[in-house]
């Protein structure tokens, strides 16, 4: 479950360093440039490397299958209003790395290291006999309340008097 978590959460978002203080556009500057949504797509060529390329994992460059793609730094546009960063959703993430660490390495929800047996603990034999007892009673019981249910539906006295005394043997 943490996996797929942690799956559907994604990669982390990557720290981005804060730029050279840039230049404030004011709205009729940027009036011209609004697309169909009102971004606005601006240049990042000086301000910091860019890339608007995502890096290949370590096993796919070994694929034959994929090709790399060229990582073309300092000549990428992005919309000039970005989405915030959400404090809450990084501290899920952490929380999941966490989890996933803590199951990793046998550790309980303290991370305190917790030794968990190889194998089973053996069988005892005679919770197997009790457990046989305990559902042969059960059976008893179920049939001894559907007599009781169907006698008490006739509203026969004498047969429930007999009834009882089979209930008491029986027990």
């Amino acid at each position: 479950m943490y996996i797929l978590a942690s799956h559907l959460y994604g990669p982390r978002g990557q720290v981005i360093p804060r730029p050279t203080p840039k230049k404030m556009y004011t709205y009729n500057q940027l009036a011209t440039k609004f697309d169909a949504f009102s971004n606005v797509m601006v240049q990042m060529e000086e301000a910091f490397p860019f890339s608007n390329q995502t890096p290949l994992p370590v096993g796919k460059l070994l694929d034959d299958s994929s090709t790399p793609l060229a990582n073309v730094f300092g000549f990428a546009g992005i919309h000039f209003f970005a989405i915030p960063s959400n404090p809450n959703v990084a501290a899920l993430g952490v929380m999941i790395d966490d989890w996933l660490f803590k199951i990793c390495n046998s550790q309980d929800i303290n991370s305190v290291f917790c030794q968990l047996p190889l194998f089973e603990p053996p069988i005892d034999p005679a919770l197997l006999l009790l457990l046989a007892k305990a559902l042969e009673m059960a059976q008893e019981v179920r049939l001894l309340g559907s007599s009781l249910l169907a006698t008490c539906e006739k509203g026969d006295a004498e047969a429930l008097s007999v009834l009882w005394s089979k209930h008491d043997t029986n027990m």
